[in-house]
């Protein structure tokens, strides 16, 4: 199949921040089809194909693009100042954490199969959604506000440590076979439009000037864009 991934590239190469906003779009698409998939499950669908949607988003998602985010990207931000108890860093760690609890959920039920209760059906259709939310208001934040905040920040030496271990990175862990499931999910459950405008700042996971009740973090973005060294 043809997909049309929008491409951030700017003038000359791609940077660091290009290719986690290429991988930005491909996750969003594949949010597009656990939404198509979701409307199936309300209906009485096999949830088996959850553990496909699990297994994309635990492996492209979390462990290739929130695995250099974590590891290169964020760690520069702290090493610059950053805490990883409030502030910036904070929110989307947080973030992450909610993600992956909530794709856990997604798994189990695949796994349960036709031993998935109602009750049950009920908590992944609302699991799956709080998901799509919280990734695509998670993604806002960074493609607006993180990342350019980021890029303006860190010296030119640090965006060209960033380049050179994302390359890095990338040959070591990033697997074609998980885009290309990503592609299959896509391609099996056209994404229909989000419910939620990822453009609100309201979401299911710490919003840009709020506190969750249970947020470990209080006023999250309320630290200085670079603090002071």
């Amino acid at each position: 199949m043809s997909l049309a991934l929008e491409s951030s590239t700017r003038a000359g190469a791609k940077d660091a921040f290009d290719t986690l906003m290429d991988e930005h779009r491909l996750i969003e698409q594949v949010l597009g089809a656990l939404d198509a998939f979701t409307k199936h499950l309300e209906q009485g669908a096999d949830p088996f194909p959850l553990r496909e949607f699990a297994e994309f988003f635990r492996g492209y998602a979390d462990k290739v693009h929130h695995g250099k985010e974590e590891d290169i990207l964020f760690a520069s931000l702290v090493a610059r100042g950053y805490s990883t108890e409030a502030g910036p860093v904070a929110v989307m760690l947080y973030d992450h954490a909610q993600g992956r609890a909530l794709v856990s959920a997604l798994a189990a039920a695949g796994d349960a199969g036709d031993c998935l209760d109602a009750q049950g059906r009920e908590q992944t259709v609302r699991a799956a959604r709080r998901y799509a939310s919280l990734l695509r208001h998670h993604i806002y934040k960074e493609d607006t506000i993180l990342f350019p905040m980021a890029r303006g920040g860190l010296s030119p030496s640090d965006l060209r440590r960033l380049d050179r271990e994302f390359a890095a990175f990338e040959q070591a862990k990033v697997s074609a076979s998980l885009r290309q499931l990503g592609l299959s999910l896509i391609e099996d459950f056209p994404p229909t439009p989000p419910e939620t405008d990822a453009s609100d700042p309201i979401g299911d996971g710490c919003d840009l000037h709020c506190t969750l009740a249970g947020c470990p973090v209080r006023n999250p973005w309320d630290e200085p864009i670079f603090p002071e060294s």
